[in-house]
């Protein structure tokens, strides 16, 4: 795997980088490659020329790093996953032969020059200090000019690379000096929850910027979030208007800081996501690497006094990156097999166990089981303590059957039905015909899945769990306090309303969807009791009228469906509403541009597969149809993860 950084070699951000690799990195060969500026090591990663980028971020002294926080600004493609604090020791380099007295101008990056700013003033004032991009580059710089007078402010280390004098050592002017770096790659999973993690977003409030930001603290203030740092950084749009740089402890899956992203959306804020990481690991004082990697050198990482880390790794990148796509259905069928064995339900019911007891347990041969298992800790399915397994925290609240809060009846049906669909892609591709092996002649599978009282459980209890996140943020991001009726079209189990109806007490909601899924809709309802504030109207949304309400939610439903049902469809539901009442659609939409919501893209290659003429769309194809049906105002919103809502008035 190939690393980019700030160089040339010698620099703190190179000290950074090896030491980051050295406790995130499976990669016994990874190499390092220096770029002349931030910009150049960040595009590299952009165009996945490189794993991942180690760029300096903040100076104890001097601050921010412009030209890292405006390579963050640009798209949303990139994402921090590890950040370093390094302490700086500064020494002043010359060519041999060259003493202090002779010094008439000095390089050195801006930050450097300024946090040694009182020693030049008092042992070379009459020198001229002139700016470089890195602290290595300085020194490059006064070798290759070949100008006795010239000199640089360096990491003592690098005199030897460059065959350079040291005139004086120690030269900054705070000895506690410290700079933040941070590994950057492209916008991916974040790394797995470490208990000590830093969340940064960038917060835009449009051009009320000055109403806008007691709001955004009183956020963090308001759900007990620390707030770390904030940065105002120009929009460049016009003068006096802002965006916010904001870094607060915790993780985006720790829900004091989900909930708190949430609520800036509640105040008409849009809040970017640029990474969870463990924060602060702290390096030694910055010294030159006595194995440094080059593009021609690959660096051998040693792993002193401590086994490999079982921090997430950096993805890798060309061949690396190729084959673990092409390989993304091995960890996909641990997990898959692990819900239909009933694994994390068993580990709650039963407790943890050994490799050997917990095989037993669930049947298993032993010659695969301490694999497996052992497969589902380094996905950070399960944890390992002196042998014992037992659950993560996340799989006891979302894998085991006897939680509310259970997802896996979603990974049930992908286990049973949709993993043999999606063998006959290539089919699907050449024909245009589904794969689903439920539906008659059309394809249709809802047919046949509604028949069978069984097959109906299974898939209300697929959709609650693929609909419960989206459900959560819908119930926090939506402004419902203007409204008091909801109906909910295609309600499956009802775990929108209950979700919606629970944090927003003043409201009353409908279920509608056939007649099969009331049964599951109730037993929601005895659950969630809602004190009489929930119902079920049974209808066909294809034939019948939509109930009336004053908001109407279509969640997951226009996807399964051709372009003309999904029109009709909002045409029915601008038909139910009163004047002043909205329309709610959420799916994994795919972005305008077609090119990062993966998952939104392959969620329409799934409707490929399992329905007659269903696809996904895009945030703007939705808003042309609300608006084709009448709606206006029409807006879009991300919801959770790839999911997306977007808004029609009437």
């Amino acid at each position: 795997m190939e690393y980019a950084y700030l160089g040339p070699e010698g620099t703190f951000t190179e000290t950074a980088l090896h030491y980051a690799l050295s406790r995130f990195s499976p990669s016994p060969n990874a190499t390092c490659v220096p770029y002349a500026t931030v910009p150049a090591a960040l595009d590299a990663v952009r165009r996945a020329e490189r794993a991942a980028a180690m760029v300096p971020m903040e100076n104890s002294r001097k601050g921010v790093v412009p030209a890292t926080l405006e390579g963050l600004t640009v798209g949303g493609d990139l994402h921090i996953v590890a950040e370093v604090v390094v302490p700086v020791t500064f020494a002043l380099l010359a060519a041999p032969g060259v003493g202090l007295d002779g010094i008439g101008r000095v390089l050195s990056h801006p930050h450097a020059l300024a946090q040694c700013a009182g020693w030049l003033r008092r042992n070379v004032p009459g020198a001229r200090l002139e700016p470089a991009h890195s602290t290595a580059g300085a020194a490059r710089d006064v070798v290759v000019a070949d100008d006795p007078s010239c000199a640089a402010i360096a990491a003592p280390a690098v005199a030897d690379q460059y065959g350079m004098r040291v005139l004086a050592q120690d030269i900054g002017d705070d000895e506690n000096a410290v700079t933040r770096f941070v590994m950057v790659r492209r916008a991916g999973v974040p790394p797995a929850r470490t208990g000590r993690d830093r969340t940064s977003l960038l917060v835009s409030v449009g051009d009320r910027t000055p109403a806008a930001l007691p709001g955004i603290l009183s956020v963090f203030s308001t759900g007990r979030v620390n707030l770390t740092w904030v940065q105002a950084w120009p929009t460049g749009t016009r003068l006096g208007t802002y965006r916010f740089f904001v870094d607060v402890d915790g993780h985006i899956d720790d829900q004091p800081v989900s909930r708190a992203v949430a609520a800036l959306f509640d105040i008409g804020a849009e809040a970017r996501f640029l990474g969870s990481y463990p924060r602060g690991l702290a390096a030694e004082r910055a010294q030159r690497p006595d194995r440094v990697s080059s593009p021609h050198r690959p660096h051998p990482h040693r792993q002193e006094g401590h086994a490999l880390s079982t921090e997430q790794p950096v993805p890798g990148t060309a061949q690396d990156r190729i084959v673990q796509l092409g390989l993304g259905f091995w960890p996909a069928k641990v997990l898959l097999t692990a819900v239909e064995l009933g694994l994390y339900s068993d580990l709650a019911e039963h407790g943890p166990a050994d490799a050997a007891t917990l095989g037993k347990r669930l049947g298993l041969h032993p010659r695969g089981a301490r694999d497996f298992f052992d497969c589902q800790v380094a996905l950070g399915l399960l944890e390992r303590e002196d042998g014992v397994y037992r659950n993560t925290p996340d799989s006891a609240a979302f894998l085991d059957r006897a939680q509310d809060t259970y997802i896996g009846g979603l990974l049930e049906v992908a286990q049973e039905l949709w993993y043999r669909s999606w063998g006959n892609l290539t089919e699907a591709l050449r024909t245009g015909a589904p794969q689903n092996n439920l539906g008659g002649a059309d394809g249709n599978p809802f047919a046949a899945l509604y028949a069978d009282p069984e097959l109906t459980s299974r898939f209300q209890k697929a959709m609650t769990g693929g609909s419960l996140a989206a459900s959560q943020a819908l119930a926090a991001k939506f402004s419902w306090s203007k409204y008091s009726t909801v109906a909910d079209i295609g309600c499956s189990e009802g775990i929108l309303l209950s979700t919606v109806l629970a944090a927003h007490p003043h409201l009353t909601g409908i279920g509608f969807d056939l007649p099969a899924v009331e049964p599951t809709f109730e037993e929601t309802v005895r659950r969630s009791r809602p004190d009489g504030r929930m119902a079920f109207t049974a209808g066909n949304f294809l034939t019948d009228k939509l109930p009336s309400a004053e908001v109407v939610v279509f969640g997951r439903v226009l996807h399964d469906w051709d372009l003309d049902v999904k029109r009709m469809l909002l045409e029915k539901a601008y038909q139910a509403l009163p004047d002043g009442g909205t329309v709610v659609v959420y799916e994994s939409m795919i972005d305008d541009d077609r090119r990062t919501n993966t998952f939104g893209l392959l969620t329409s290659l799934h409707m490929l597969l399992e329905s007659p003429g269903g696809f996904d769309y895009t945030g703007a194809d939705c808003m042309g149809w609300m608006t084709e049906a009448g709606f206006n105002q029409c807006s879009a919103q991300p919801l959770d993860g790839p999911v997306s809502m977007v808004i029609g008035h009437k």
